[in-house]
């Protein structure tokens, strides 16, 4: 339903008109449009009257929400050009449009005289000037609103101007509904029924005539409503958290507001909070207050208030005096201090109160309270409403055996799949199996129930350890014996709490089709989805799940950091799917002014029960209609919801308003050329992603004018007559967006070139056209391809075939003709070619050769070049008498230069000697060769080295095997000589050298094991003898250099020495660490046989040896003593005589005492000897 930008017939300005009023009527939002009844006739009027010349529209327009849209026409024929300019009273220019616009809209913003301009031409002549004064008022100010809610006693009072305008009682107002009906006729109107209205309104000047008619349309819906729910209204000062609550998902605020204290706090910025009671400001009457975020203008209600109470708590703190003697002594005792005043305050064990105060003071005394059993006691002391409570332990001084425990583990809270399990203490009882009870108290000291607490109590029945499963929280312990005897723990205990994942979801969700559900969180979660078919989906933070049906959700948070662990959580939701809105924004109509209108389209659905709301890049509502006529541009927004009914939570349908473009820069550029018969190509510069389509017209020197319906729709023509040449440019819509007129005169300079119009190419060349004029070149290549040079650039050959060659000049705004040349291109092949040095003898002397591998040298051109730059040569080869760098260039016959880089190549010096010695040492034993080096710079060059060897009879012989080493390995004496030449077989230098044997026959020695004792200071001294060098190895590692060795640790050792002729040496040996003293004896002797004695043998530790042999009435038989005992040689020997004769065969005792001086160590042991009968 846009304004068509067609021309001449009446039937389309009609349509224009009917149409652009029909979108005024459906208009619902703060767009601006004067809505005169019998505007039609007075256009009709226009229409058919505008052959003739003038400037059509009203006099008097008025300002409605700050501008009005003025329409307005000039006559003449539609193939006129029209020039439109409003100018202000002080003669600036407003705004100026030229094109076929016979009808032109503009939109005033501002009050006060504006005077229009209209020139209209004819082909090249002007046919028409003129201007027309409109006067632009200050309109009524309407303060009527998009929206309304019903809100007080079920009516709303609608105004439609402000009651202190003085143009007040000029207005005829009348209202009616979304039927027609009317409703009211006076400025306001009182209305108890939703829907859509609309308020028709106008005055009449002098004469009687209606001016500045206007309509205006608003929406009266009921409003959305909410509660607010506090999990306790009163509570006493202390650590408590405090739920706050709407009874369904609204935005808003929450604060609070402590009475007679001045300014509200904020508290949080969702609608469901928790708050700890210490955030307050202490003890006092305070109100929570809930603002509601209300920028949909959807309730009434704007903030609401709950009442709360914080109330002080009594304060006390007590001193302990005694535990109980034993469990039949009664004896406890603790002392109460009073901080505050205390309305009551009783002791309380388990559940019996035994002792009870009241009206207590600071100013009283300290209560002292005894007699006390042992066990776990409360204090519950109260001041006002506000009852507090303090644990406190009697101990038993004496315990009984039986009773005593020890809570071994305590073992926190601990994760499930779906969340946490309770912690649990273990504990053991210290003199075996118990029977009797336990009992969990609370942090204030008082027994549970078992709905409170499953399992605080039970019967412990022989069990010497058990655990009780405890949630997190602070608990006191107590055992009781059968004979009711209690003990409890002296100090109580905590279950550490184990931290869950932090997310919200709605226990209530209302959905329409298809929504996309983000749980809300701050913690980098993973999302498990179960649907109601059991269908698991799973997301990370942020990311939607997608809920289409009604039924019981479940979804579980797990951490995705493990460093952190906190514990998931399980929550059930159930979600209510409704029929979705199924609705787009779209854009219906949008005429050439800019003027846009935008419909929710909702495909068959009644508007009627519908809730439409537009907002537009500022998030501002601007629109509660079904159509919208937008005055800004950026992303838009539309919600739909179902009037009267549940919101569904659906994110609203996001669309983008551009701003409209109405004009676009036109040029034409024209290109004449001076062929054999002169034309002109003329082309279209504008913005072409606007431009849709192109009309072509032409005017000769008599100003008549012909439309070129050949060109239609071209942005570049070739043309033949001289003249006028103008061109209209259409967008999409086929509005006229701007237009350009151009002469085409003959032309008299020309912009002339020089191109050769043949070329041998080599692969490409660089060509610069010659010329002394400044301009472009436009080249079309062999392929096709259009490419601009600039004067100066190279034009690139490197395609075969017809280059064509453009000039394109002006000189100084004096534009020259253009001449096209053609130039045919031949690529000729490059060639592959190398410097190769063909010649250098032993003088120094060198030939160069241009290889160019089999090819004909006569098809091709050879340029040798010295450093400068300067061709030296133009043969194959090149004969230098100099040194340094030099190219060369090899190009096919006549060719131009081949792009190809040069080929660089240096003429070095030839050497034509060095310098070189020989370095070797004697022929050593061990490895029986020596190692000659060659000593001499040969990174010059490669070198061939050539050894030969003399005997000592004379014979010279070369070295196989040796040639080019500069080290060698020789196994024989004699006189050994090296000969060095460079690659052309010219000797550089020649040395010789005398190899001869080692004479020196000193050997390192050293035993095959040593034994050490660091921490008795038994460690040897090895001393291998005389040498220049030594190298003590321990597996492998170089351990010392020195001429001796003390070993420090055990392992193979091998060592190395460098004789005073450089030859080495190397032996091993083996250290073993023995710290023990050792003996070695037999455990029986046979008389007679010498062989087997009795005998002692010791290790290098034992210095002294003494032997006692007894027979078994004690009597000794032999003794010795050996005080200078030998490693491994035999000590105190004997034959198993007594007094000279045999002893009896039997058993025998020996006692053997061993010592080690140096560290006064002795040792002792006492075995048994059998004595066997001489041998037969």
């Amino acid at each position: 339903m846009g304004l068509l930008c067609l021309m001449g017939k009446k039937s389309t300005y009609l349509l224009i008109l009917s149409l652009t009023l029909f979108n005024l009527f459906l208009y619902l939002g703060f767009r601006h449009a004067a809505l005169a009844y019998e505007k039609i006739a007075i256009f009709e009027k226009e229409i058919e009257e505008n052959v003739e010349f003038g400037i059509f529209g009203p006099d008097e327009l008025c300002l409605y929400y700050g501008s009005i849209i003025g329409d307005f026409s000039g006559g003449g024929l539609p193939t006129d050009v029209f020039s439109w300019r409003i100018l202000k009273e002080d003669g600036s220019l407003v705004i100026s449009r030229e094109g076929g616009f016979q009808t032109f809209s503009f939109t005033f913003s501002e009050e006060g005289l504006y005077v229009i301009h209209l020139s209209i031409r004819r082909g090249t002549d002007l046919v028409y000037s003129g201007s027309k004064e409109v006067k632009i008022n200050l309109g009524a100010n309407i303060i009527l609103q998009n929206s309304y809610l019903i809100c007080k006693d079920g009516v709303v009072e609608l105004s439609l101007i402000h009651p202190e305008d003085p143009g007040l009682p000029d207005y005829f107002i009348e209202w009616k509904d979304q039927i027609g009906n009317i409703v009211g006729t006076g400025n306001t109107v009182s209305l108890n029924s939703p829907g859509v209205y609309r308020v028709d309104f106008y005055s009449r000047n002098e004469q009687g005539q209606i001016v500045c008619p206007f309509t205006q349309f608003t929406t009266v819906s009921f409003p959305e409503e909410y509660f607010l729910n506090v999990s306790e209204s009163e509570v006493c000062f202390g650590w408590r958290e405090i739920d706050l609550s709407t009874n369904s998902i609204v935005p808003g605020t929450w604060y609070f507001q402590k009475l007679g204290a001045g300014n509200r706090v904020l508290l949080g910025e969702r609608s469901n909070i928790t708050f700890n009671v210490l955030d307050l400001d202490g003890p006092g009457d305070y109100e929570l207050i809930f603002e509601v975020d209300n920028s949909d203008n959807v309730f009434c209600k704007l903030e609401d208030r709950i009442p709360f109470t914080l109330l002080p708590q009594a304060e006390i703190d007590i001193d302990f005096v005694s535990d109980a003697g034993n469990c039949s002594l009664g004896n406890g005792a603790i002392q109460i201090n009073l901080l505050t005043d205390v309305d009551r305050l009783q002791i309380i064990r388990v559940d019996q109160v035994i002792e009870e105060f009241f009206n207590l003071t600071p100013s009283d005394s300290s209560l002292i309270i005894s007699g006390l059993s042992s066990g776990v006691y409360s204090i519950r002391y109260s001041l006002g409403n506000c009852t507090s409570f303090m644990p406190f332990v009697i101990g038993l001084e004496e315990q009984d055996a039986e009773l005593k425990f020890e809570i071994v583990e305590i073992i926190p809270e601990t994760c499930t799949e779906t969340g946490k399990q309770d912690g649990k203490i273990k504990v053991r009882m210290e003199n075996g199996p118990f029977n009797g009870s336990y009992r969990i108290l609370s942090v204030n000291g008082l027994p549970y129930t078992e709905d409170e607490l499953p399992g605080s109590s039970g019967v412990i029945t022989n069990l010497q350890e058990f655990q009780i499963s405890l949630r997190s929280g602070f608990y006191f312990l107590e055992l009781m014996d059968e004979n009711g005897c209690v003990l409890p723990t002296s100090e109580g205990f905590r279950i550490l709490n184990k931290d869950q994942v932090s997310f919200d979801v709605p226990i209530r969700l209302n959905i329409c089709g298809e929504y996309e559900f983000i749980p809300i969180t701050d913690q980098n979660l993973w999302f498990e989805l179960t649907y109601p078919d059991n269908q698991v989906v799973t997301k990370l933070t942020g990311e939607p799940f997608t809920l289409f049906e009604s039924g019981n959700y479940t979804i579980r948070g797990l951490e995705t950091d493990p460093e952190r662990g906190l514990c998931p959580r399980e929550m059930t939701f159930r979600v209510v799917a409704n029929e979705a809105i199924v609705y787009e924004p779209v854009l219906v109509s949008q005429d050439c002014f800019g003027n846009k209108t935008y419909q929710a389209e909702v495909f068959g659905r009644d508007p009627s029960n519908l809730i439409f709301t537009w907002y537009n890049e500022k998030n501002q509502v601007v629109g509660n209609g079904q159509f919208l006529f937008p005055t800004s541009f950026g992303e838009f927004k539309l919600d739909v919801q179902v009037r009267n009914a549940e919101p569904c939570p659906n994110p609203p349908k996001r669309f983008t308003v551009n701003q409209a473009v109405l004009e676009v820069e036109v040029d034409i550029i024209e290109a004449q050329y001076c062929q054999e018969k002169r034309y002109s190509i003329l082309s279209i510069i504008t913005d072409f992603d606007q431009a849709e389509y192109f009309e072509w017209i032409f005017i000769d020197n008599s100003g008549n004018s012909f439309n070129l319906n050949q060109f239609n729709g071209l942005s570049e023509i070739k043309i033949e007559e001289y003249g006028f040449y103008e061109v209209v440019v259409y967008n999409e819509r086929g509005c006229e967006i701007g237009r350009k007129i151009e002469e085409v005169r003959e032309l008299i300079g020309t912009a002339d070139f020089s191109i050769p119009e043949e070329l041998v190419v080599c692969e490409n060349y660089n060509l610069v056209p010659e010329t002394s004029l400044d301009f472009e070149f436009k080249v079309i290549t062999p392929t096709g391809d259009q490419i601009i040079f600039t004067k100066g650039e190279p034009i690139i050959l490197d395609k075969e075939g017809e280059y064509i060659v453009e000039s394109m000049a002006s000189i100084e705004d004096e534009p020259l003709c253009r001449i096209i040349k053609k130039i045919n291109v031949k690529i000729a092949q490059p060639i592959d070619f190398e410097v190769v040095l063909v010649r250098e003898d032993c003088e120094g002397n060198l030939i160069y050769k241009a290889e160019i591998f089999n090819e004909d040298p006569d098809l091709f051109d050879f340029y040798w070049y010295e450093a400068s730059g300067n061709v030296i040569g133009t043969d194959q080869f090149l004969q230098l008498s100099s040194f340094g760098e030099y190219q060369l260039d090899v190009r096919p016959k006549n060719s131009v230069s081949c792009p190809r880089p040069l080929k660089d190549f240096t003429a070095e010096q030839p050497i034509v000697s060095i310098d070189i010695s020989l370095e070797g040492l004697p022929i050593c034993p061990d490895p029986g060769f020596t190692y000659i080096n060659l000593i001499s710079d040969l990174s010059l060059f490669t070198p061939t080295i050539k050894w030969y060897h003399t005997d000592s009879q004379g014979n010279r012989i070369e070295k196989d095997g040796f040639e080019n080493e500069t080290v060698v390995a020789v196994m024989e004496e004699g006189l050994y000589e090296v000969e060095v030449y460079n690659s052309k077989g010219c000797l550089l230098a020649n040395e010789a050298i005398l190899i001869s044997k080692s004479q020196d026959q000193l050997r390192p020695e050293v035993d095959e094991e040593y034994v050490f004792c660091p921490s008795l200071g038994e460690i040897p001294e090895i001393d291998p003898g005389q040498f220049n060098q030594y190298e003590w190895y321990l597996e492998g590692s170089l351990l010392h250099e020195g001429s001796t060795f003390m070993p420090s640790e055990p392992g193979n050792y091998t060592l190395i020495v460098t004789s005073s002729e450089g030859c080495r040496f190397s032996t091993s040996f083996i250290v073993k660490e023995d710290c023990k003293l050792q003996l070695a004896y037999p455990n029986a002797i046979v008389q007679g046989d010498p062989e087997r004695n009795f005998v002692i043998f010791t290790n290098y530790l034992v210095d002294e040896v003494s032997v006692w042999i007894y027979n078994k009435w004690g009597q000794l038989l032999f003794h010795c003593l050996d005080a200078n005992v030998v490693e491994n040689k035999v000590s105190c020997e004997w034959d198993g005589k007594f007094q000279g004769e045999y002893i009896p065969p039997g058993s025998y005792a020996v006692k053997i005492e061993y010592k080690n001086k140096a560290d006064n160590i002795v040792k002792s042991e006492i075995r048994t000897l059998m004595v066997f009968d001489k041998a037969d």
